[in-house]
């Protein structure tokens, strides 16, 4: 009979004098798997069968790895632009041209670019809430509208695969630029893409719609995309680089990444 996943517990382990507190949570898996999260802390995850000597031996001898990582986190935070709050003098990228919010009380919700201002008419102008409700509309309208007709200049260098216009669809993605699904006519660009400069966003559309003749990322691939965009890898790099924006949103969120891995046999059990 299978062991039942358990509820994730905090637990303390004192490791050369110095006390570490990890998230512990029970699954059906093969590794013991240690993760540090966006604030720091240290999640592990085990088999119920795995005994809790065996783990913090396994976080032992990742400590200093755990404090390597945590040091890493703490200079990214450093370095990483403070959220945004729309607030009157911050600047947003949009198309990769950065405008000033400026803020205008109004009757009438609307959002719009002129002489190098991004305005926000709103009768609430105060309310962050209000402010980031009406740019997410603005955002999405705006994103829609360049995307779509930016894949159909693009369609005819890819034909007949793909033959006719992708199914378009749009959403904030935090790991992806897009994602194509060939057996299903079907392409998903993230809405951020309205921040990039233009060549940016044109290298995602052309990397999504070459996956309709190569799947994967095969040299094959890169070859055909760099017939039809000669300086696709420059334009890859800068996409790694250009600062996306973040805005505050009362929420917070947890990007968990692998660190560290210990297998151990099934007869372990």
């Amino acid at each position: 009979m299978a062991a039942k996943q358990q509820a994730a517990e905090w637990r303390r382990l004192l490791i050369d004098s110095t006390e570490l507190t990890y998230l512990l949570t029970r699954k059906q898996v093969k590794n013991i798997n240690l993760r540090i999260r966006s604030d720091g802390t240290v999640a592990v995850s085990a088999h119920p069968r795995v005994t809790i000597d065996r783990i913090e031996q396994f976080i032992c001898r990742e400590a200093d790895f755990i404090g390597a990582a945590r040091v890493r986190l703490q200079a990214r935070r450093a370095q990483a632009p403070r959220p945004l709050l729309l607030l009157d003098g911050e600047h947003v990228p949009i198309g990769g041209v950065f405008y000033t919010v400026s803020l205008q009380k109004s009757q009438r919700r609307e959002v719009r670019i002129e002489e190098g201002q991004l305005v926000l008419c709103l009768r609430d102008p105060e309310s962050y809430p209000a402010r980031k409700r009406a740019f997410d509309e603005f955002l999405d309208r705006e994103a829609r509208a360049l995307l779509e007709e930016m894949t159909r200049r693009a369609l005819p260098l890819f034909y007949p695969k793909p033959p006719t216009m992708p199914a378009l669809f749009f959403r904030t993605m935090k790991s992806k630029w897009g994602v194509c699904r060939p057996t299903q006519g079907r392409i998903t660009l993230n809405r951020n893409l309205i921040y990039l400069p233009t060549a940016l966003a044109e290298y995602v559309v052309f990397h999504e719609l070459m996956h309709f003749a190569h799947p994967d990322h095969s040299p094959a691939f890169w070859a055909a995309l760099g017939r039809r965009m000669p300086d696709c890898k420059e334009r890859r790099r800068a996409l790694a680089e250009f600062p996306v924006p973040s805005f505050s949103d009362g929420q917070d969120t947890v990007d968990e990444k692998p660190l560290r891995g210990e297998s151990y046999p099934l007869s372990y059990f």
